[in-house]
């Protein structure tokens, strides 16, 4: 049977998500502590232990077994040490106990404070530790708050918080408290007030998480996420590709009648998440990054540590190349790397043709003056005949 200090501890334990082992050895660091302000000795390598099934505390200091004792608070004689551990040898370390016979009053007056302290401190450790593994995972938490800083959401033994810049526009008028939601673990670290769990609903890996748990191919790695490029609440573009052969990696997300991707739109709202194939080959890559458009002609430039892309579509294509305020663009930039010049084919064939018509110009304009030019070079030479003695 238990005792109640081992209820107690398990209580304890269970209310603050902690091992038992934890709680006791916070017990046993409040009992040191205690004990070292009542006594007023500092006792620096003192140790205590606590019996959750008796509720006895003892403490010890450590000592060297020696032949001859020259410093008492640090070494005990081997004779000594024997009547303690009769296997005792001189070398040996031995525990020896420095109890007071007021330690229970000592631990239950003194105690409380750091006790509750020393909890907090492990809680907030454990908290940590949870989360720094989690970090790049998706989790689930309910609004406690939203305020100046942000939304804070309620993980049970802890809080994250999701700044107005980890939110997607247009959504913090639809959080409301007690409200279930989604959010990326996009950093944690540790501050003075305990670990700070920090959220996002606008980071990229968002995305690539919630495709993850809806796409068995990219959970078991056929098919791989190469790259996003997003524009959080608008339109994000997603480039897949198959490691096995065959499979259609764009297919594969979508789902039959495009079940799979329904289910991450209906977690995002009124965003559009488009699926792209990848491929090495990185002008096919442009050109389905930059879809819908229909593209023609891609021309790619690499020169003072610049790559450019000149990419060539039809008149009626350009808009839809662009995108609205230059979104497809954008997007189409981001996901390859590449800066993308849009292009009119129509717009090249005139200037072409402009070109063309202003060289036979100044042909024709060049030709009269060379003919000028000859008649006078003809005439001086005729004159000059006329003119030599002898001529006729």
């Amino acid at each position: 049977m238990k005792s109640d200090f081992g209820s107690a501890i398990a209580q304890i334990a269970s209310e603050k998500g902690l091992n038992q082992e934890d709680v006791i050895s916070a017990l046993e660091t409040a009992i040191l502590s205690a004990y070292r302000k009542v006594s007023g000795d500092p006792a620096p390598n003192a140790i205590a232990y606590f019996d959750p099934q008796s509720g006895e505390s003892k403490i010890y200091i450590p000592k060297l077994v020696v032949e001859e004792v020259t410093d008492a608070e640090a070494e005990i004689s081997l004779a000594e040490a024997r009547k303690i551990d009769s296997d005792s040898e001189i070398g040996d370390e031995i525990e020896v106990e420095i109890t007071p016979p007021n330690v229970g009053r000592i631990a239950a007056q003194a105690a409380r404070q750091v006790l509750l302290q020393s909890l907090r401190e492990k809680e907030r450790d454990h908290v940590y530790d949870d989360f720094i593994d989690r970090v790049g995972e998706v989790v689930s938490g309910r609004v406690q708050r939203v305020d100046s800083r942000g939304v804070v959401l309620d993980f049970g033994r802890a809080e994250a918080l999701m700044s107005s810049a980890d939110m997607v526009p247009g959504e913090r008028d639809r959080y409301r408290l007690g409200q279930r939601l989604r959010a990326y673990i996009s950093d944690v670290r540790k501050d003075l007030k305990g670990p700070v769990v920090r959220v996002s609903r606008a980071h990229k890996d968002f995305i690539r998480r919630l495709v993850e748990q809806e796409v068995p191919e990219v959970q078991t790695g056929t098919v791989e996420i190469k790259a996003i490029a997003r524009d959080p609440g608008s339109r994000t573009k997603v480039a897949v590709a198959a490691a096995q052969e065959g499979l259609d990696p764009v297919g594969s997300c979508v789902g039959m009648r495009g079940t799979r991707i329904q289910n991450v739109l209906r977690e995002l709202g009124n965003e559009k998440v488009e699926i792209i194939e990848w491929s090495d080959d990185t002008a096919t890559f442009i050109k389905n990054a930059l879809s819908p458009a229909e593209i023609q002609r891609v021309e790619l430039i690499e020169e003072d540590d610049q790559q450019v892309a000149s990419v060539h579509v039809d008149a009626d294509m350009v808009s839809l190349a662009i995108g609205r305020e230059g979104q497809n663009t954008r997007l189409a930039n981001r996901l390859t790397g590449w800066k993308i010049n849009i292009r009119s084919l129509e717009e090249e064939k005139e200037a072409g043709d402009g070109e063309a018509a202003a060289e036979v110009s100044a042909a024709s304009a060049e030709a009269p003056a060379e003919e000028d030019s000859a008649q006078e070079d003809a005439a001086q030479s005729l004159s000059a005949e006329e003119s030599t003695p002898g001529a006729g």
